[in-house]
């Protein structure tokens, strides 16, 4: 296939990238925006977001051996395995009302080439995961989430201060700094610190374990709250930090 395809193969990869958008990522993440937001409105901004098909996270469900939680109507159901099982999260959906990405190649989920590059990075013997993405592009095809070509390093930033005034501004990124040398993520995490003096921010990350940190008058504090998969299978050593309550508590004061 390879040798008889060669030319239309050399062609991709001479002009694409890797830039998978795996949803089952949302399954750690829609319980973890729901308990940053704590009830209020949330401004979503994905670092890396590919075609931003996690910013519409809010439309999704997820199922776990326990108990179910996100959007209870939604049209795309993930299923998950949580431990320990009796923290498996019973949240419903945070109230999204901005959603916007910055990548320095972003993909049109309005574009069938686009779409289908997105397919072919699948893993060919998941077939599962198929109909899975094709749901979660409808899904966006109708949410049409924004996403920004440029520097996430520069921009992720930026972009969180543009949040609407009475949301809450979560950053977030999901296997995306391994693409990065050190010195970018130092730059990255530098204009978090300086954006923070202006607005107070949340940063979610997962790249070896699943991390929040609070960004807030030019300082931060970081908690690790579980070690999930990388394509969200299950979810295990889930852990809420007491100090984690107690910040959102005093944002919703604020």
């Amino acid at each position: 296939f390879a040798l008889e395809h060669r030319e239309a193969i050399y062609g991709h990869l001479t002009t694409r990238r890797v830039q998978t958008n795996e949803v089952g990522r949302t399954v750690y993440l829609l319980p973890t925006f729901a308990r940053l937001a704590a009830g209020r409105q949330v401004a979503l901004v994905e670092f890396g977001a590919s075609m931003g098909l996690n910013l519409c996270l809010d439309h999704f469900r997820v199922e776990t051996e326990a108990g179910s939680f996100g959007d209870p109507n939604a049209r795309l159901t993930l299923r998950t395995s949580w431990s320990p099982r009796e923290s498996t999260p019973t949240d419903g959906p945070p109230h999204v009302v901005s959603r916007v990405g910055v990548d320095l190649h972003p993909l049109d989920v309005a574009s069938e080439a686009d779409r289908d590059w997105l397919r072919a990075l699948l893993w060919p013997e998941q077939a599962e995961r198929r109909p899975i993405l094709d749901l979660a592009m409808q899904i966006a095809q109708d949410l049409k989430p924004r996403v920004w070509q440029g520097d996430a390093v520069e921009e992720t930033a930026k972009q969180a201060l543009l949040a609407p005034a009475d949301a809450v501004p979560i950053v977030f990124q999901t296997h995306v700094f391994y693409q990065l040398a050190a010195e970018q993520i130092e730059r990255f995490h530098a204009s978090m610190l300086e954006a923070s003096r202006e607005r107070a921010m949340w940063f979610v990350s997962r790249h070896d374990d699943l991390r929040v940190t609070r960004y807030e008058d030019g300082r931060a504090r970081e908690f690790v709250i579980a070690s999930p998969h990388h394509h969200g299978r299950w979810v295990r050593e889930w852990l809420w930090p007491p100090e984690l309550d107690a910040a959102t508590k005093l944002e919703r004061l604020a």
